[in-house]
Parts: structure tokens; C-alpha cells; sequence
């Protein structure tokens, strides 16, 4: 079964989330992952429109073919983040990435970014944390409802997993990854949601990706659904031909 696995890193983070390139390239070779989607890190020094990091993941996607980039802006911090979206998408980006706790902004300062990438038909990972569901639900509905945008919001809401479900029942442009959330919290947003709205991503250097696929595996008997979490779903996203992975 192919796999495309939709959230990993590369760099040094300041929280200490460190992986190389050869790394992860040997840990996607041996976990069996056909392509993979690859965000920018927060490291030390970098510019709040993550520009460095941004050309990084670009020349990454010319050398290896198997990349999927994103980019990743700082919304509150980067002088004019709808610019350097539109700078992401020339240099060949696919989509962006926002982190709300370790960029420090609030949700309703994405907007911009946010309307830019929905233009650009770049879809949108959003870092989700423990209260991301409860205290800020009513702007996360605002954004979901009103931008235009597709999102992908990783790691299950975390602790407001059961408030994500509900929100994203309503919306259909919104995509779950279960990246570093137990077994038990994602079997109930797989139930709640159902096959067609979840990725399945490793969040390298935080998990792995044989850790992640056992608990998919261990979540979903049928094999059509399983494959639509492995690959099926994010093909449809990107544009891309399954048969080719």
C-alpha cells in the first residue's frame, strides 16, 4: 500500500526537535514512504518570514522528487506575510504551514496569510495545542468559514480533540492529522469524521513514521479506508496521480 505522508520537518528546532535530511530520508526509505510533505523548523535566528528556511524546502523539492514543500510565515512578526506566500508559491511551494504556540501569534492574525494561500490554492497546516478548540473555537470556525482555504489541523486538537471533531463536521474543507496523538483520541475523530478527512502524517522528529502507521493500522480494518488515510486523501489534495507514487 503506497504511503504519503503529510506533516515532517528538517532542521534543529529550539525546542530541541533535530533531524537532518539524511535522516529523514533513510527513516522515509525504511518506513516505506513514497512522497512526503516537508515544513520549515523554527531555529534559532531565523527571520519571522522564515525565508531561509522557506528557499531551503524549494531546493530540497528540485533535488528529490519524493518532497512535497510547504512553507512557513510568523503572521504577527513578518512584515507583510501575504507577500512572502505569494513569494512561496513562485519558488514552487504547495502549501503552508503555520505553528500558532512556537511563532506566537493569534489566530485571527493568520487571516492574511491565510486568504493569500486560498488564492494560491495552497492548503494550510495548522498547528493545533491542548486549548486550540476550547478558548479559540470561535476564530478557528471564522477561518474555516470564510477564507476560502483548505486545512489540514495536525495533531488531532490535542487535548480539544472531541471540540475539533464537532467544528469539523461542519466543514468540509477542513483535513485531520492524528500525528503524535494516542490511539484511543484518534480512533475517536476516525469515527467522528470518518476515512475522507484524515492524513496521515509522522511529524518527524517528533514521531516516526512506522510508529504512526501501527496505530492507523491497529484504528482501520478495512483496507480501502486505510489506504484513503495512507495516500488516497492527500493525492486528491495535491493533485496528484496515486498510481505514480
Amino acid at each position: 500500500m503506497k504511503i504519503l505522508d503529510a506533516h515532517n520537518h528538517v532542521g534543529f528546532s529550539v525546542d530541541g526537535g533535530a533531524i537532518t535530511y539524511e535522516t529523514l530520508d533513510r527513516e522515509m526509505r525504511r518506513a516505506g514512504v513514497s512522497r512526503f510533505v516537508l515544513c520549515p523548523i523554527d531555529e534559532s535566528g531565523h527571520d519571522p518570514c522564515y525565508t531561509q528556511q522557506n528557499d531551503r524546502i524549494a531546493v530540497l523539492m528540485k533535488t528529490d522528487p519524493r518532497v512535497i514543500g510547504f512553507g512557513r510565515v510568523a503572521p504577527a512578526h513578518c512584515p507583510d506575510p501575504a507577500a512572502e506566500v505569494r513569494r512561496m508559491a513562485r519558488i514552487g511551494l504547495r502549501g503552508l504551514k503555520l505553528h500558532i504556540i512556537s511563532d506566537k501569534f493569534k489566530i485571527q492574525e493568520a487571516r492574511p496569510a491565510v486568504i493569500q494561500a486560498a488564492a494560491l490554492g495552497l492548503p494550510v497546516l495548522c498547528h493545533s495545542h491542548h486549548t486550540s478548540f476550547t478558548a479559540n473555537a470561535r476564530h478557528w470556525r471564522a477561518l474555516f468559514a470564510d477564507t476560502g482555504a483548505t486545512f489540514i489541523v495536525a495533531h488531532g486538537g490535542k487535548d480539544s480533540y472531541k471540540e475539533l471533531a464537532r467544528i469539523a463536521a461542519k466543514f468540509d474543507n477542513v483535513f485531520v492529522d492524528t500525528t503524535c496523538v494516542t490511539i484511543n483520541r484518534s480512533r475517536y475523530l476516525f469515527n467522528a469524521l470518518g476515512a475522507d478527512r484524515f492524513l496521515f502524517g509522522s511529524d518527524m522528529p517528533y514521531s516516526h513514521p512506522q510508529i504512526e502507521q501501527l496505530k492507523w493500522r491497529l484504528i482501520v480494518e478495512d483496507e480501502k479506508q486505510l489506504e484513503a488515510v495512507f495516500s488516497g486523501n492527500a493525492c486528491r489534495l495535491f493533485g496528484l496521480d496515486p498510481a505514480a507514487l
